[in-house]
């Protein structure tokens, strides 16, 4: 019998990287998935449902960080070092062409259950179920111990309330371990699970593949109606919110012209309606005011809040009510104004109305030195 000599250690990692780098030109899409406590033929049952348009690569961390690192330097893809901090604990790597969402369906298939052992974490609840569970009476003091409420029915021993007996998180002690063993429960079960996805540079959660186009459409209409309202609010202006800036815009430039004498013709359209159907559009009880029918104190109010005066000034020219009201009133302390120099077109800056303005001066002034 002809005895095959063992494969050098460099060689058997000179392969690996080979078949590593290969994949990694292949595919452009890799899930990398948690392996605890899954077993060899568990791992080949995987490997025979996937083949074909997928490949699992089981192999150590850090052979598999340097091989990536090694790779990305010789060919310029960075991208592929995005995977390099995902490589933590018992994980390996599915290189896939196929639907990523098809491939975690086809993987989740191949788990299988496992007994509870001693000093095992335990991954969910493990309640035992009330009913029959077969043993003799000779087993009722192991019941004792764990304090579950039996009773012997027809020569066996007869659990007679659903029993938590391990909690997600707790270590299974022996008690339990030997109980669920008796009673012939596998509570837990195990299989590859994809933790990160990695798919053309980019990382994202396996939750991303619940999403529907539906899902998408509506984070993505919430979006756009959120970035509309700041940009309103704000008063800045974005894609998402021009219509919106255009249409109230139109509305405050129709409003001013409907109550002053300024017309253009799509306010004379307006006017013509509001004047033909003016019973209509009351409202009932109402009675026809201007803005020259305001009452004083409201009027008196709005100048108080009004620190500017180039506004005082806007007011002044809305109407001749307005106008006698504003000049009559005691003008507002005016904020300094920040002259830019300028020989040819004088500006200013106004710190209150916060914008710049035109100065106009006489020849003889702008040119005084």
């Amino acid at each position: 019998m002809r005895i095959k000599k063992n494969v050098p250690k460099i060689d058997r990692k000179r392969d690996y990287d080979m078949k590593l780098c290969k994949l990694l030109n292949e595919y452009s899409s890799v899930l990398i998935v948690e392996a605890d406590h899954v077993g060899s033929t568990q791992l080949a049952a995987v490997r025979r449902g996937i083949r074909g348009e997928s490949e699992l690569l089981m192999g150590k961390n850090t052979l598999i960080r340097r091989c990536i690192k090694v790779h990305a330097e010789a060919t310029g893809n960075d991208k592929i070092k995005a995977i390099i901090p995902l490589l933590e604990g018992n994980v390996g790597l599915i290189f896939t062409k196929a639907d990523l969402k098809k491939v975690r369906e086809e993987v989740a298939m191949y788990k299988v259950g496992a007994p509870a052992r001693v000093g095992l974490v335990a991954p969910i609840d493990v309640v035992v179920p009330p009913g029959n569970t077969g043993l003799d009476p000779s087993q009722t003091s192991f019941f004792q111990v764990l304090n579950i409420p039996t009773k012997i029915n027809k020569g066996t021993v007869e659990i007679l309330a659903p029993v938590d007996l391990i909690k997600k998180g707790d270590k299974v002690g022996s008690s339990e371990a030997a109980l669920l063993a008796k009673l012939g429960i596998r509570p837990f079960s195990y299989g590859l699970v994809i933790t990160n996805i990695y798919e053309n540079g980019l990382v994202f959660s396996p939750e991303v593949l619940d999403l529907t186009d539906e899902d998408l459409t509506e984070k993505f209409s919430s979006s756009i109606c959120m970035v509309a309202s700041l940009s309103l609010a704000l008063s800045y202006p974005t894609m998402a919110a021009a219509a919106h800036m255009f249409v109230n815009g139109y509305k405050n430039v129709l409003a001013i012209a409907t109550e002053t004498n300024y017309s253009y013709p799509h306010a004379d359209q307006i006017k013509e309606y509001l004047k033909d159907n003016a019973e209509t559009c009351a409202e009932p009880g109402a009675t026809k005011t201007g803005l020259s029918e305001l009452p004083l104190d409201v009027i008196e109010k709005l100048l108080n809040n009004i620190s500017c005066r180039g506004d005082w000034a806007r007011l002044r020219c809305a109407n001749k009510f307005w106008k006698a009201k504003v000049d009559g009133a005691k003008r507002p302390m005016q904020l300094p104004w920040l002259i830019l120099p300028s020989t040819t077109k004088p500006t200013y800056y106004s710190t209150d109305g916060q914008a710049v303005h035109r100065l106009r001066l006489p020849d003889s002034v702008r040119r005084a030195k």
